[in-house]
């Protein structure tokens, strides 16, 4: 999780160790069989763009060095033991995922994220939000061609990020005489602005297309979890706050890492009836976290 502009890496730490929290207190699926999908070439969807599945473990991705540019679903299948995410970074010409990595370790210190930002050559593309272990997670974006990286920066119990064990991913994005597959047709569409969820229909029970439009200035996450019963979007932010005691949620309903603004992406939602909040877990340019200072959630209903 990363921001535009140069900033501290504060938002960052605080939305991985919510992560990290939410997923050692709540009840999720890591005691399901992972898939067994190996990381593959990017193939093509007889419904949608081509695939390019990811394989998460402890603390590693396996998946192709080179895609073809154009619209792609990235399928993150988490065959670990903890949350992992995949967070889709462009890199500017001459700049590779060894120089975000170290970028990222140097600015990380003993207590925590200390100084620095997101370099100027790295730009936030999205990617599949957190998943839980034995779970799959998808979301398409645009990829046009150069340098990329996929990271998960997610922080364990013992407060060191899983970048900087080691687990980041460089691919390159080559030119394709191919055409483009044509975007999805979205079932909802998630408008963010500075600091807010529009949403254009009611998120429904089932499988849906999602797709996000980051219309704001800042960097933002789309994430969706499921609340515990009895528990509001409100019990989740004052939870964030100080993870004190268990977290008012219970799974995940997938969502987009972090984008810039001006950009969009999709998400596959695969949701069961009941109460969720919509969140961002980004920062402003101060620091300041969207979600806990500037109340960037929204509680919803699916039905």
């Amino acid at each position: 999780m990363i921001a535009r502009l140069p900033r501290t890496f504060r938002n960052a730490l605080l939305a991985v160790t919510t992560y990290t929290a939410w997923f050692l207190a709540a009840p999720n699926s890591a005691t399901a069989q992972a898939s067994q999908a190996a990381a593959s070439s990017p193939r093509r969807s007889t419904s949608g763009p081509p695939v390019v599945t990811i394989t998460a473990t402890d603390y590693a991705f396996a998946g192709p060095a080179e895609i073809p540019a154009g619209l792609t679903t990235f399928r993150l299948v988490n065959n670990g033991h903890t949350l992992h995410h995949a967070q889709i970074v462009k890199l500017n010409a001459g700049k590779s995922a060894a120089d975000f990595a170290q970028a990222y370790v140097t600015s990380f210190g003993a207590s925590g994220p200390e100084h620095g930002g997101r370099p100027s050559w790295a730009l936030a593309l999205g990617g599949p939000a957190a998943t839980d272990p034995g779970q799959t997670g998808e979301a398409i974006a645009n990829l046009e061609p150069g340098n990329y990286a996929l990271i998960c920066d997610i922080v364990l119990p013992d407060g060191v990020p899983h970048i900087k064990k080691g687990m980041v991913h460089a691919f390159r994005v080559v030119p394709s005489s191919a055409p483009s597959a044509p975007e999805p047709k979205a079932d909802v569409v998630i408008t963010l602005k500075d600091y807010s969820f529009d949403l254009s229909a009611p998120l429904r029970a089932g499988t849906q297309t999602v797709r996000v439009n980051n219309t704001g200035r800042e960097t933002h996450t789309t994430v969706l979890l499921r609340l515990a019963p009895g528990k509001t979007a409100e019990d989740f932010r004052q939870w964030a706050g100080t993870l004190a005691g268990p977290p008012p949620t219970t799974a995940s309903g997938g969502g987009v890492e972090q984008m810039d603004g001006g950009r969009h992406a999709f998400f596959t939602a695969k949701l069961t009836p009941g109460e969720y909040a919509l969140v961002c877990f980004a920062a402003d340019s101060t620091g300041k976290p969207h979600l806990s200072e500037h109340g960037m959630m929204r509680q919803l209903s699916v039905r």
